[in-house]
């Protein structure tokens, strides 16, 4: 438990992040046309290298490819403090806007739920290029696909994105048939 002194500035820190947070997202949804050695082409002419995903798309249909960010206010001002010195501020206000990304992924996850439930589909979890073996390159597909631009995300020629709390993947869509979950 932190102290009262600690504490306070946390509040005071949470308080003052909601106006500097500003989610933004953008997805869109491509049909799996085929997958051979764990690579999944997707209708577009485009192709997601993953042995893992590609398992995961073979059950599916469709695939949502989504980008999403809570905007580089947060940042912005989390740097300033920490050049100013106030380092735990700093931190309290990185750890605020990673929570924030990760609020807006699950609603961005229900949104595509919501979809798919619409045409009597389900979804999968949500993957993200660097995870398993979807290597972090695969990042450029995810912007071929999804103007990361048009909500204010930039890809560094080293596939990170800016920015930092971003967040991109994919969610697969399928037939409820047990092999893609529901989540709401």
């Amino acid at each position: 438990t932190p102290s009262a002194g600690i504490a306070s500035m946390i509040n005071e820190c949470i308080a003052k992040s909601f106006p500097l947070i500003q989610p933004a997202f953008t997805y869109v949804l491509r049909d799996v046309k085929s997958i051979v050695d764990g690579v999944s082409f997707l209708d577009d002419g485009s192709s997601i290298q993953s042995h893992i995903i590609a398992r995961l798309l073979g059950y599916c249909e469709k695939v949502a490819v989504y980008v999403l960010t809570v905007g580089s206010q947060l940042e912005e001002m989390g740097s300033a403090l920490a050049e100013d010195g106030f380092i735990l501020e700093s931190y309290v206000l990185d750890s605020i806007g990673s929570s924030a990304t990760e609020k807006l992924a699950d609603a961005v996850q229900q949104r595509i739920a919501a979809d798919a439930a619409a045409q009597r589909m389900c979804i999968s979890r949500r993957f993200s290029p660097g995870y398993c073996d979807w290597h972090i390159s695969q990042q450029s597909t995810i912007f071929q696909l999804v103007d990361g631009d048009s909500v204010g995300i930039h890809l560094t020629p080293d596939c990170l994105m800016v920015p930092r709390k971003s967040s991109s993947g994919i969610v697969g869509i399928g037939r409820c048939d047990g092999h893609v979950e529901t989540y709401n």
